[in-house]
């Protein structure tokens, strides 16, 4: 589908953010092809009731009891009765839902939460929202990602700015419960996710580490990653920071929180690390950042000014 959508011309980015956004399927596919026209409303927007709603605040989710308990006290019904209802808008040419299946896990998910929001949007109170974020018994990592992008979703679609202090405020909770490297390390997962709705909280809690650090330096210095996955934690929050470079209004106060990590002096076994992110910012015949070339050289001359008696200015000199 992909390639039959660069043959029209659609450039291959584009492409592939349409067939990952409808899973392919063919309604949501030739709404966004044709700007919506020959598009009849499908009979779970008309009825748009509470188990359809549910489906869209979870966004994804599992059988896990965590899931089943959010989705049950979201809906007000017992979760096989939410599937059967749900069951009638999986199979079919414009599904609401789809379902996920692999040899290691299955889950629930919208077939397209573009589509989705657009469709129900105007159906979601504050009620209905407030009740997303009571605490429940094991959650899924599936249903966190789909609530996060809830979150996102609700702060910023059809300009949502107003709800924007709700987001940031719940965003700013879960940081709260962050007090040391091992919670640092399970939370950096979502991290960029967090980050893209709510950058103010996210930037907010990076810098208190600086001030007085409860496990974020630590996880960076962590020399091995984790031992079964090989996996460095403190690339999830070098690619948080990565989303506030491209942003006017958090580019200077996240260059200056590198700089600060990068004054450590870790040794990292990987590519990834603050300094590397600071290279690309400063290199001189790119511009991967929402700074301007005057920006830049202002920058530069203030770390030179700050922190030349450290040793810290290679990334700046030129």
């Amino acid at each position: 589908i992909i390639d039959s959508l660069e043959e029209l011309g659609i450039d291959a980015n584009e492409a592939y953010k349409m067939v990952d956004n409808t899973h392919g399927l063919y309604v949501p596919l030739k709404k966004k092809l044709f700007d919506g026209a020959m598009y009849d409303k499908p009979d779970w927007v008309e009825g748009h009731s509470d188990v359809v709603i549910a489906a869209l605040l979870c966004g994804k989710w599992t059988e896990a009891t965590g899931d089943v308990l959010v989705f049950e006290e979201l809906s007000g019904k017992a979760y096989s009765d939410c599937k059967k209802e749900l069951g009638k808008y999986l199979h079919r040419e414009n599904p609401y839902i789809v379902s996920n299946n692999s040899y290691r896990w299955s889950n629930m998910q919208l077939a397209s939460v573009e589509d989705a929001w657009e469709e129900l949007d105007l159906y979601i109170n504050d009620e209905i929202e407030a009740s997303i974020y009571a605490k429940k018994p094991e959650w899924s990592p599936t249903l966190k990602k789909g609530m996060i992008r809830t979150l996102i979703m609700r702060a910023y679609y059809r300009g949502h700015e107003e709800n924007q202090k709700q987001i940031d405020n719940i965003v700013a909770k879960v940081l709260d419960t962050i007090t040391s490297k091992e919670r640092w390390g399970y939370i950096s997962q979502y991290l960029p996710e967090l980050c893209e709705a709510s950058p103010e909280s996210v930037l907010r809690k990076l810098e208190s580490e600086i001030e007085v650090s409860q496990g974020l330096i630590d996880l960076f210095a962590e020399k091995g990653g984790d031992f079964m996955t090989s996996r460095h934690y403190y690339t999830n929050v070098l690619w948080a920071v990565e989303q506030l470079i491209q942003q006017k209004k958090y580019v200077a106060r996240a260059l200056e929180w590198l700089w600060e990590i990068d004054s450590h002096n870790i040794k990292f076994s990987i590519s990834n690390s603050p300094k590397g992110v600071l290279d690309v910012v400063f290199c001189a015949w790119i511009n991967e950042s929402a700074l301007t070339v005057e920006q830049k050289i202002e920058l530069a001359r203030s770390a030179i000014d700050l922190n030349c008696h450290m040793g810290q200015v290679q990334y700046v000199q030129h």
